[in-house]
C-alpha cells in the first residue's frame, strides 16, 4: 500500500497532522521528494529515501524521473506500508497524480490514498502574505483544464455530479 502524506507548505515540522506523524513513523518505507521534505520530517523519521522530481518544462524527462521513482517505490508498496511525504497536498498540483498514472499503468497491484495536509497552501499563503480571503479567489497554473470547487456557498446550484 502506498499512501501520499501532505506534510503541508515546507519548513515547519511542527505542523504536521497527527495521522501523518503516525504514518511516517509506521511505515516499512519513507519516501521524500528532495530534502526539503527530508527536513520536515526528520524529528520522526531518520530513514527516508530522497527521490529527484524535477521541476522542468521538459515533459519527457520528467516522465522518465516518475517511472523511475514509480519503480523505487513499488517494491516496498507491494510488500508493506509504503509513504510518499509530499510538500504540500497531495491532489493539488501535485506529482502524486502523476505518479499514480504510472502506478495504474505499470503496477496495478499496488494500492494508493492520500492524506491531505493539516494546513494547506491556500490558507499558508495568505497567511503568510497577512491578507483575509473573504471573496471568490481563482487558482490557476495557465493550463486550459480547470476545476471549480465552491466554498461557503449560500444557494448552491444543483448540478448532476460527473
Amino acid at each position: 500500500m502506498l499512501v501520499a502524506v501532505g506534510i503541508g507548505p515546507p519548513g515547519d515540522p511542527e505542523l504536521l497532522t497527527v495521522k501523518a506523524v503516525k504514518l511516517i513513523e509506521a511505515a516499512d518505507q519513507v519516501f521524500v521528494p528532495g530534502n526539503v521534505a527530508k527536513d520536515i520530517i526528520a524529528p520522526y523519521r531518520k530513514d527516508p529515501v530522497v527521490l529527484s522530481f524535477p521541476m522542468t518544462a521538459d515533459e519527457d524527462h520528467i516522465t522518465r524521473c516518475i517511472e523511475k521513482n514509480a519503480a523505487i517505490i513499488a517494491p516496498g508498496a507491494k510488500e508493506g506500508l509504503a509513504v510518499f511525504c509530499i510538500l504540500g497536498d497531495p491532489n493539488f498540483y501535485g506529482t502524486f497524480g502523476r505518479l499514480c498514472e504510472v502506478l495504474d499503468r505499470k503496477y496495478p497491484e499496488i494500492a494508493y490514498t492520500a492524506v491531505p495536509p493539516g494546513v494547506s497552501s491556500i490558507t499558508a499563503f495568505a497567511s503568510a502574505a497577512g491578507i483575509t480571503l473573504n471573496g471568490g479567489i481563482e487558482i490557476t497554473d495557465g493550463s486550459e483544464q480547470t476545476a471549480t470547487i465552491r466554498l461557503k456557498v449560500r444557494r448552491p446550484e444543483r448540478r448532476p455530479m460527473n
